[in-house]
């Protein structure tokens, strides 16, 4: 199970890289983060992806940066019932304009799920809960304080006064397939054929060694570090080299090709050698 998780996990953060122009090393922590924090209903690392590569044609937040603020608060957004698609659109209205938009959000919604019922998002949804925070009055930085201490307020006032933009995004980000698409677009020319090439034998050695029971590599080029080892060892109880060089300076020295004999005594050495 581990190992078909981590190849999926790889995949995914290498179709990610690909539509979204970044490392696979970012790509891989950002979906990681993600999945942590979401857990099942995260969908999938292939839903994160898409959610994410969605996230970096219609927003504005670096996919990194919305996977770190997404870490800061996934846990209370899952027991809310706020799902990444909607958690990523916060993110990409608060973080807009404000930083640690993760820890605000977090804050927000902790607040909202201890008050009344007509505002916790895990009873009427994120959007539901805004709407009737806007009805009832909070829709000023004076009121919003008053609610959610004067460090949350700005980003309370930012989500209740984008509360459509954030359905929209929401509704933006939650795209099956965009990252596959992205990336074959992106990719679409010799350079994205070579990282496609470089990609696949990325998976392939993920596949058949490091992910693979035994580690097949792993135990191929142990093997044959053991042969080596072995060569040396028993090249040093003959003086192999110590005898070759000193035929091959004589032979130099007489004027001689010395290509014939250095291989007659190659044959007679390893002769030897398989005897031993």
């Amino acid at each position: 199970k581990n190992a078909d998780a981590l190849i999926e996990v790889t995949e995914a953060a290498i179709t990610l890289s690909e539509a979204a122009g970044i490392n696979v090393a970012d790509a891989a922590q950002a979906v990681t983060l993600a999945m942590n924090q979401f857990g099942d209903s995260a969908g999938g690392a292939a839903k994160v992806i898409d959610i994410l590569a969605a996230a970096s044609i219609e927003g504005s937040v670096l996919i990194p940066e919305l996977a770190f603020e997404l870490s800061k608060f996934g846990g209370i957004a899952k027991k809310s019932g706020v799902n990444v698609s909607e958690s990523a659109a916060a993110v990409e209205i608060v973080g807009k304009t404000l930083e640690n938009s993760g820890i605000k959000i977090r804050n927000i919604l902790l607040k909202l799920e201890t008050g009344n019922k007509r505002f916790k998002p895990s009873v009427v949804g994120l959007q539901g809960a805004l709407e009737n925070l806007a009805n009832d009055g909070f829709g000023t930085l004076t009121e919003l304080e008053k609610r959610f201490n004067v460090q949350n307020a700005a980003a309370a006032l930012s989500l209740v006064q984008n509360r459509e933009e954030l359905g929209r995004l929401t509704k933006a980000f939650n795209v099956n397939g965009i990252a596959q698409r992205q990336a074959i677009t992106m990719t679409d020319n010799l350079d994205g054929a070579q990282k496609r090439l470089g990609s696949a034998i990325d998976e392939l050695y993920l596949t058949i060694g490091a992910g693979s029971e035994g580690g097949a590599i792993t135990k191929l080029i142990d093997d044959i570090a053991l042969g080596v080892n072995s060569f040396s060892e028993w090249a040093n109880e003959t003086g192999f080299f110590t005898e070759l060089f000193r035929l091959f300076i004589n032979t130099t020295k007489l004027g001689l090709v010395p290509l014939t004999i250095l291989f007659e005594t190659f044959q007679a050495l390893t002769g030897g050698f398989e005897s031993a």
